[in-house]
C-alpha cells in the first residue's frame, strides 16, 4: 500500500505542483522546542544496552565477552551489585523522509496540529530514487519505524538500528522513513525542487 504525507497546505501545494521537498535530519528532530513533542523526540537516534549484574562478582579478566566488546568498562578489583549498568549508543545522523503507512481524514491529535493535508505517495520506490539522484547521497531504505524500548539487554542478540526507534507513545502515528546518509552530525535539513515526483503525488485531501 503507498504511503501518505501528513504537512500544511501550502507544502502539499509545493509538493504536488512542483516536487518541492523537504528533507530533515534526524539529529535536527530532537529539537522538541522547534518541533513540538508530536513531532520532535528528543532521544531520536539514540539507545542503549542495558547488562543487569543480578548479584554476581565480576573481576578484572571476567567480564562477559559481550561487555568486552563494547570496552567502555575497565574493572581494576572486582564488580559486584544487583544493579545494571547502561551503555548509551547513538546512531549516525541521516537525511529522512516521513511518511505514514495509515490514512487518516485528520491527524491534529497526534502530529503537527497544523497539518491539514494529505499527500498519497504513489510509487515510493522510484520516488525515492529520483529524490536520491538530486541529493547525491546513497539511499539505504524505507523502514518502518518500530515501536519499542530503546535499551536493549546486552546479552540479547541482532541489531538494533536506532534510526527507526520510537517510543511506544508515538505508535500511532504508524510512520514509514525514508533514510540516506550517513551524514555529518552538523548537517542541516535541506529543501529540494525535484519536478520528476511531482507525478509520484496524488493530493487526498
Amino acid at each position: 500500500m503507498a504511503p501518505f504525507k501528513y504537512l500544511k497546505k501550502c507544502y502539499a501545494n509545493s509538493l504536488c505542483e512542483s516536487g518541492m521537498i523537504r528533507l530533515g535530519t534526524l539529529y535536527e528532530y530532537r529539537d522538541t522546542e522547534r518541533y513540538g513533542n508530536n513531532i520532535g523526540d528528543k532521544y531520536e537516534g539514540t539507545g542503549g544496552k542495558q547488562w543487569n549484574l543480578n548479584g554476581e562478582t565480576y573481576g578484572g579478566n571476567q567480564l562477559p565477552e559481550k561487555v568486552k566488546q563494547i570496552g567502555r568498562i575497565r574493572v581494576y578489583s572486582s564488580l559486584k551489585g544487583d544493579g545494571s549498568i547502561v551503555f548509551s549508543e547513538t546512531c549516525p545522523n541521516f537525511y529522512i523522509y516521513s511518511v505514514c503507512a495509515t490514512f487518516f481524514d485528520s491527524v491534529s491529535d497526534f502530529m503537527d496540529p497544523e497539518y491539514d493535508s494529505c499527500v498519497e505517495i504513489l510509487n515510493q520506490e522510484l520516488f525515492a530514487a529520483i529524490v536520491t539522484k538530486e541529493l547525491d547521497l546513497p539511499f539505504l531504505h524505507w523502514s518502518p519505524c518500530k515501536y519499542q524500548n530503546r535499551i536493549k539487554n546486552i546479552f540479547d542478540d541482532g541489531i538494533i538500528d536506532y534510526s527507526v526507534i520510537k517510543e511506544t507513545k508515538y505508535v500511532q502515528q504508524n510512520e514509514v522513513r525514508g533514510i540516506w546518509g550517513p551524514i555529518a552530525s552538523q548537517e542541516k535539513a535541506r529543501i529540494l525542487s525535484v519536478p520528476e515526483i511531482a507525478q509520484f503525488c496524488k493530493r487526498k485531501y
